[in-house]
């Protein structure tokens, strides 16, 4: 008997994992695949079967049975995997496997190295990293291939894997891991073949990429991409039946989406068999699928095979919502996705990420859609590089350092923060009433400059926030293994959190307790029509309700005006709210929750971990003190554009001077006269009209796939503890505050100063976006109220006062009718 098998000789996932599998369907597909001047193989490989890891723990089980049936604390957890690791670390192959393996390796030249990459036969998704089913060794002589098979197996056995067992309700067999074992190849090239384009979705493109490394160590040169669309013939024949490999070449338009096209190893017609055995793969599988190959003369190795899981539906909207939750103007999409789609062109150039074609994302209908991998691989490496996996609690000092890149972005932020509003003083000085139409414009292309600057800095600061969030948490999670214990221990900590939020809502009560005050004294006739007429009023009162009205903008749309131009919406909310009685010292109580989290959490912790996890804690807690920076900066840019917008559509002649925000920028900067062409006139108001449906829809129809409630439930991201029961409301702009009714429970899109008003009114909140540490969240946990965030398309799903229970602790939402 022996655990070792060629690509051909199993077929069952169970026994050789997915990885394998699909890279011996890869291994039948290539056999058939035939060119005279170009070899589609795959690489000889060695696999150790699943049955070798669950023979292996079967006798661990029952000879530690006793550590398995006592996990009742970390301490015991702990135990468990140092245990197992170790047993693992000693284990070795029966005599008939051991020759196998010996023999194979010697089958190869004496100085060739080798990759050991793990096979998982739970799931081959994201997820699967969790249940500790990765992992990947480079470059290893025969004589440390053994040793990097049992470092692999002990993976499977570290703390938080044991505990993702737990949580999900899997046997410790369940989740058994097979082995390849592959001759390390020199590659002249790397790429990836998409059998479907994933940046558009569309489904008669394919999308090869080229990657051409440094030709030695020496060799400086920064790597180099290329990129094709292969484009396939559209007519029925082609559209709906695999793709045939030789002796018939496949034909297809191909589209090269680089500049370069000299020292280029792919031909188009290579390109093309590539694209076209990709899609040769999806008839097989049945799903769309991507290809990993490496080039090495004139042979393509096929190295693995994964189902297209960044696939957008024609680029999903769900991937950018978290950075732009609401719908934008065309003018103002296009400099948002540009902003977006510089800052993964610059993440590209210090991390491995994966760059399929010039644009991860595009403006349309409103919205910012993106590839969701690219997005995610944006936040977790392209501003931290190398920290994409989970921490281990043993790790947090390393961790740390990995994430001090981020440290000088509130100091930076500061510092360009003078520059920044010195340039907007020097355009608001200028005078267009009378500049010739190319000065407005040339005035324009300034203007919009420093909004895509703003944008740029928006996009860094969002990203910086999550990963801070995120990270603290897995961080806890890794600590603390009850999950919702875990939950409450990271809301407690980052509760106290001091923002732009925090100010606006301290201003709020301020401005309370000084009109109860007012009241008081028979002063009930403040009611005016302008809010400079308060001249009965402290001017301390005066003061601070300016500040307040002041400090309202936040968002990525400058389209919609706010508290500075109908300053009234702030002293109607004060009046609304002098009659109330509500808790004034919820900071006190913020800051005592957090640090008796802060506690409970030094006692499960090493003392050695204790300063550096207390600055990671503080910078998760801190770092959005940085909002202070954006929200002046989105004042200050915002008034600008307006102001020059106003001017401009004036001198067109416009109904509505705000109507060019309908209208691209590079529309604007090609008229020659100041008229606007008919056609393009009808344009903008049609855009506009589509613009307002949307932000005003009551989010029954929304872009991307709508998923089903599970079990009348929904799920997002727990950020605000606390249970309500009430019926739902839909808010989609300022003016539905009138028909709230009190104590419904608030669903929006996203939320950000402007919505203030409604959270006082509120039971509970619904948001679509947000994570623990945006406004929303930080609002509600200011106030008092359950909130549960993030929770995306599925918000459409609740239809209008229908009764629900939110649970802001679990992230739950549940229908109760």
């Amino acid at each position: 008997m022996t655990y070792f098998y060629g690509l051909s000789e199993k077929a069952d996932v169970s026994e050789i994992g997915y990885k394998s599998k699909m890279l011996s369907e890869l291994h039948l597909l290539a056999d058939r695949t035939l060119y005279e001047d170009l070899n589609i193989v795959v690489p000889e490989t060695l696999v150790l079967s699943a049955d070798f890891y669950r023979d292996q723990i079967n006798t661990l089980i029952k000879r530690h049975t006793f550590l398995f049936r006592n996990l009742t604390s970390t301490k015991h957890l702990n135990k468990l995997s140092r245990t197992i690791s170790a047993e693992l670390a000693g284990i070795d192959l029966d005599r008939d496997s051991k020759e196998q393996l010996q023999d194979w390796l010697a089958s190869f030249p004496e100085d060739s190295t080798f990759v050991l990459r793990t096979s998982a036969t739970f799931a081959d998704h994201s997820d699967a990293i969790h249940s500790g089913q990765y992992g990947s060794y480079f470059s290893l002589s025969g004589d440390q291939v053994w040793h990097h098979i049992k470092r692999s197996l002990q993976t499977m056995w570290r703390p938080e894997v044991i505990n993702y067992r737990m949580v999900h309700g899997l046997s410790h067999m369940d989740t058994a891991m097979a082995i390849m074992i592959q001759p390390m190849l020199i590659a002249d090239a790397s790429g990836i073949a998409f059998s479907i384009n994933p940046l558009n979705g569309e489904f008669h493109e394919s999308h090869v990429q080229l990657i051409l490394p440094a030709r030695s160590k020496t060799d400086n040169r920064p790597i180099s991409h290329h990129d094709w669309m292969v484009r396939w013939p559209t007519d029925a024949t082609t559209g709906s039946q695999p793709f045939s490999t030789a002796p018939s070449e496949p034909v297809a338009e191909v589209i090269s989406l680089s500049d370069q096209t000299t020292n280029v190893p792919l031909s188009n017609t290579d390109v093309t068999r590539l694209a076209s055995f990709t899609r040769t793969v999806m008839y097989g599988q049945k799903c769309p699928c991507s290809v990993e190959w490496v080039q090495v003369g004139r042979q393509i190795y096929l190295m693995q095979t994964r189902t297209q899981e960044n696939l957008p539906d024609k680029l999903d909207r769900a991937s950018t919502i978290h950075l732009f939750p609401e719908p934008l103007t065309p003018l103002m999409g296009d400099c948002a996705s540009n902003a977006l789609n510089v800052s993964i062109k610059e993440a590209s150039k210090g991390s491995e990420l994966i760059m399929t074609g010039t644009r991860g994302c595009c403006y349309r209908d409103g919205f910012i859609y993106g590839n969701r991998t690219i997005i995610a691989q944006l936040a977790l490496s392209g501003i931290t590089p190398g920290t994409g996996h989970q921490p281990d609690s043993l790790e947090i000092p390393e961790y740390y350092r990995q994430s001090k890149s981020l440290l000088n972005l509130p100091v930076q932020s500061a510092n360009d923060l003078d520059a920044f509003l010195a340039q907007v003083r020097l355009l608001e000085q200028q005078e267009l009433s009378q500049a010739e139409l190319s000065q407005c414009q040339y005035h324009l292309e300034q203007v919009m400059g420093l909004t895509h600057e703003y944008f740029g800095a928006y996009i860094r600061r969002t990203l910086a926030k999550q990963f801070f969030s995120r990270h603290l948490y897995h961080i806890l999670a890794t600590v603390v293994y009850e999950p919702m214990e875990s939950q409450q221990l990271f809301l407690a900590l980052i509760g106290a959190t001091r923002t732009k939020s925090s100010r606006i809502n301290q201003l709020i009560r301020s401005l309370v307790k000084q009109v109860q005050v007012m009241y008081s004294h028979q002063m009930e006739q403040l009611d005016p029509p302008d809010i400079s007429e308060l001249t009965q009023c402290p001017e301390s009162f005066r003061q601070t309700l300016l500040h307040c009205i002041e400090h309202y903008q936040e968002g990525s749309d400058f389209y919609d005006s706010g508290w500075d131009e109908s300053p009234t919406t702030v002293w109607t909310l004060l009046h609304d709210l002098t009659g109330r009685v509500f808790d004034f010292d919820t900071q006190t109580r913020l800051e005592r929750d957090k640090l008796a989290a802060l506690k409970t959490l030094f006692n499960q912790v090493p003392a050695e971990y204790h300063f550096t996890l207390q600055g990671f804690v503080h910078y998760a807690e801190s770092f959005t003190a940085i909002e202070t920076v954006e929200n002046v900066q989105a004042s200050q840019i915002g008034k600008l554009l307006r102001h020059t917008l106003t001017i401009l559509g004036q001198r067109f002649e416009l109904t509505d001077p705000l109507d060019l925000f309908f209208l691209t920028q590079t529309e604007i900067q090609d008229l020659q006269q100041w008229r606007l062409p008919t056609t393009l006139r009808q344009q903008m108001l049609a855009r506009k009209a589509a613009y307002l449906a949307d932000r005003n829809s009551n989010g029954e129809e929304t872009s991307g796939s709508v998923q089903q409630p599970g079990n009348g439930t929904l799920c997002g991201i727990p950020a605000s503890p606390g249970i309500a029961c009430s019926v739902v409301y839909r808010a989609n702009c300022l003016d539905d505050i009138e028909q709230m009714p009190a104590g419904a429970i608030l669903v929006i899109k996203n939320a950000h100063p402007r919505w203030l008003p409604f959270f006082y009114q509120a039971a509970g909140v619904i948001a679509e976006a947000g994570d623990v540490l945006s406004y929303c969240a930080v609002t509600a946990r200011e106030i008092g109220i359950p909130a549960v965030v993030g929770v995306g398309p599925m918000v459409a799903q609740l239809k209008p006062f229908q009764h629900v229970e939110i649970d802001g602790l679990s992230g739950t939402i549940t229908l109760t009718d």
